[in-house]
């Protein structure tokens, strides 16, 4: 970390622009991780056997039930999907909340308040590692689901159609892992609670079921369709699965509760000029 405090030191990143300084951030947070390679081998097989897991279990799974309910005859293709998409909620919401406490214990993110840093760069840096990471994962994940047999009825616009639901579904989750990350400042081990949540929205939001599959237990059901996550994962694969796009009547109420999702950004971050100002005014960010 002395690598990154040095950076927001620099007079170079004092004299740059907002995005100039956000991208430095990113670049050096890169570097970090880059250098546990260990680690980085892991995650890369954890594609592989993610990926093998769901094709052998489609073995299992009746196709026409599947096509009854509107997903194609392929399971694998929708499990794919869904733990393709799974990674950006495990990414914004409970990683970047882990990395914030893990700066709070090791006095980085004092460090970078004593800079003049703003703050929320410091954790858009985070959210936009996060973001890039589990878009790597779910490249990663198609890669390797494309050989066994992963197929797509994609257009050029459900291409676009695609790329805005990941977007959307990226800045819907990292507002959520901002905004705990901000209240961990103040009372410390939230990431667990985020961690919680991260699992609630995989468990909830139809990652490896249909999503009707919980309308035999309605309140459920309806807490599923309160999860930004859940509209997000119905149009992706819509798009992939039926070769929908944003412009079919089908995904209007999906893409309106994804857009009534984004009043979570301005939250998240007036929730981290509260914190720290809390955190400042108590001297809780200089002791843990």
């Amino acid at each position: 970390m002395s690598e990154l405090i040095a950076v927001l030191r620099s007079r170079t990143t004092r004299e740059a622009g907002v995005v100039t300084r956000l991208w430095l951030l990113f670049i050096t947070r890169a570097k970090i991780v880059a250098s546990y390679r260990v680690q980085f081998a892991l995650d890369v097989l954890g594609i592989v056997l993610s990926t093998l897991q769901y094709y052998f279990l489609a073995f299992l799974v009746s196709p026409a039930e599947l096509a009854r309910l509107g997903y194609g005859t392929s399971y694998f293709v929708f499990a794919v999907i869904g733990i393709a998409c799974s990674r950006y909620v495990w990414m914004l919401t409970g990683a970047v909340v882990n990395w914030v406490w893990h700066d709070i214990m090791a006095q980085t993110l004092a460090a970078v308040v004593a800079t003049r840093t703003d703050v929320k760069l410091y954790f858009l840096s985070h959210a936009l590692w996060a973001a890039t990471w589990a878009s790597l994962w779910f490249v990663g994940v198609i890669a390797v689901a494309l050989p066994l047999g992963f197929t797509a009825k994609l257009s050029l616009a459900g291409v676009a159609s695609l790329v805005l639901v990941l977007v959307l579904l990226v800045v819907v989750h990292a507002a959520i892992g901002i905004l705990f990350g901000a209240i961990a400042v103040k009372h410390k081990q939230v990431d667990v609670l985020s961690f919680l949540l991260a699992a609630l929205i995989d468990m909830l939001g139809g990652v490896i079921y249909p999503l009707s599959v919980l309308r035999k237990y309605e309140p459920l059901y309806y807490v599923a369709l309160c999860l930004p996550f859940t509209h997000a994962l119905e149009c992706a694969r819509a798009i992939v699965i039926r070769g929908a796009t944003l412009a079919s009547p089908e995904l209007l109420p999906h893409v309106v509760a994804l857009l009534a999702s984004l009043v979570l950004v301005p939250l998240a971050f007036r929730a981290v000029d509260h914190y720290v100002r809390l955190a400042l005014r108590d001297g809780d960010l200089f002791a843990y």
